[in-house]
């Protein structure tokens, strides 16, 4: 079974809800969702919104839509764990640390390369305590790295 099939059975297991109580509450066709889920179908737009909005918590459904895009992953052909969906505010989990001690372990043996992501995580918190927001400035950062390293600035 799908990891999204398995969240949303979860889902419908912490609510008390039936599948076909929930389909009729959603208003969508019960033999399409079950099709969908059991048979491993593409859901189209509109399913695929009742699966994750018909919920009493949001969180639930977010679930859902985390588990669809895991699976989205894995028929890409990568590793559903090599990717993380994550919520504003959100932080990563045990991934992105074990991510973090391959790259120490690289920039020790690479003393350049180490420089640079310095300047460019000096430059990044210059331009957050200034107020912006990090993911709109990321390609700013790496251009200025860049022009130190080349003498540009």
């Amino acid at each position: 079974m799908s990891l999204f099939a398995n969240a949303f059975h979860a889902a419908l297991n912490e609510t008390g809800t039936t599948f076909r109580a929930w389909s009729e509450a959603a208003g969508v066709n019960y033999r399409t969702a079950h099709h969908c889920l059991n048979r491993g179908s593409q859901p189209n737009d509109k399913l695929l919104r009742a699966f994750v909005s018909k919920w009493p918590r949001p969180e639930i459904g977010i679930n859902i839509l985390r588990a669809y895009l895991r699976d989205e992953v894995r028929r890409a052909g990568f590793s559903a764990e090599d990717v993380e969906v994550l919520l504003p505010g959100e932080l990563p989990g045990p991934s992105l640390d074990k991510d973090l001690v391959t790259l120490r372990e690289y920039l020790l043996k690479h003393p350049d390369l180490a420089g640079a992501l310095k300047s460019m995580a000096r430059i990044a918190r210059e331009e957050m305590t200034a107020g912006k927001i990090p993911y709109k400035i990321l390609g700013k950062p790496l251009q200025r790295v860049a022009e130190d390293k080349t003498g540009k600035n």
